[in-house]
């Protein structure tokens, strides 16, 4: 159980050091979106509210997960746990144009995709 909790604390470290030299800072990210993706072999579609405090921000999706991450300019990294079925994983967005473009993995060695658009938007 501490190995699976220590993964995505070494893999955010990894990302965070690999776009430390990305200073460019996009524009505020705290808001609401909805958020499309695949999960195995099924497609999901969730809300997402980001907020932070400092330089932390915390993540909550409408099913059931929680996030801590670290921003470095156009790239926020995340580490995550379902609540319910207490998964942890890690997401990688990269931000443009006011939307999430994700890429997660739960130790399972598949990739899946998660794009996010603010909730107000035509997109959502």
């Amino acid at each position: 159980m501490k190995m699976m909790l220590l993964v995505p604390f070494v893999l955010l470290v990894a990302f965070g050091q690999t776009l430390a030299k990305d200073q460019t800072k996009p524009p505020d990210i705290r808001s609401a979106y909805q958020c499309t993706g695949i999960a195995g072999n099924e497609k999901y579609t969730l809300p997402l509210a980001i907020e932070h405090k400092g330089d932390n921000y915390f993540l909550m999706w409408g099913g059931g997960q929680i996030g801590l991450g670290v921003r470095v300019g156009n790239v926020l990294s995340v580490s995550f746990v379902d609540r319910a079925t207490r998964i942890v994983g890690v997401i990688l967005y990269t931000i443009a144009n006011g939307t999430l473009d994700g890429k997660w993995v739960v130790g399972d060695g598949k990739i899946y995709p998660e794009k996010c658009v603010p909730a107000n938007s035509k997109e959502a």
